[in-house]
């Protein structure tokens, strides 16, 4: 990360503020006039800013530590959708089954202390691929899964943790002198956990949405 120019304004003045610090203390104990020789002056002077300096860093590195920690882990995944199946090869042939769309997993974020303040994961399963037509029509796939978890953990401020599944729907049934079944819907799970530990606003949303299942009836 790269500092702003407020960010090392901010440190300088910090450093210079110990500095003064440190004198008038000095000041105020008498030591302004010790007569001990440039060369002893010099020593208490350079421990003086040798520990502002050291406690600048520090502070900076703080601030660094700080700006980096922020950012929003935002996951989203996409399953793929089942290949549609084969028509049967006349006269006989029977039309081939669909495949299952993919089923997935997103997860952001952690319960454990600490994490950005608002963390998202969204997942879709694929849907299940058509059934060929035959003789017999092939069945549809089923839908893919879907399952998320979002989870947020800080010290202070608001906290926001958003877990959203929508599972694949089911393909279609071929046609023939028997129709194929449609395949069935996947099935969708979503959990979301949001914590302050000083007690300040958080939402915890999860919403999960199954696939629905098809038959050629109702999609024509």
């Amino acid at each position: 990360m790269r500092l702003s120019h407020a960010d090392v304004i901010r440190g300088a003045n910090f450093i210079l503020v110990m500095f003064k610090l440190e004198s008038e203390v000095l000041s105020e104990l008498g030591l302004t006039g010790f007569k001990g020789g440039s060369a002893a002056m010099n020593s208490i002077y350079r421990s003086i800013l040798a520990r502002s300096l050291m406690t600048g860093v520090a502070s900076l590195a703080f601030m660094m530590m700080g700006a980096t920690g922020v950012r929003a882990e935002i996951v989203t995944v996409q399953g793929d959708n089942g290949a549609n199946g084969m028509d049967g090869v006349p006269p006989d042939g029977a039309g081939q089954p669909g495949g299952d769309g993919e089923t997935v997993n997103a997860s952001a974020g952690s319960p454990n202390p600490y994490t950005a303040p608002l963390n998202q994961a969204t997942a879709t399963g694929g849907n299940g691929g058509a059934g060929g037509n035959g003789a017999d029509g092939g069945n549809g796939g089923n839908g893919g899964g879907a399952n998320t978890t979002a989870a947020t953990a800080i010290i202070s401020g608001s906290a926001e943790a958003d877990a959203n599944s929508s599972a694949g729907d089911g393909g279609l049934g071929g046609g023939g002198n028997v129709d194929g079944n449609g395949g069935a819907g996947g099935a969708a799970i979503a959990t979301s956990a949001a914590r302050n530990a000083h007690g300040g606003p958080v939402a915890s949303n999860a919403t999960a949405a199954g696939g629905a299942g098809v038959t050629r009836e109702n999609s024509l």
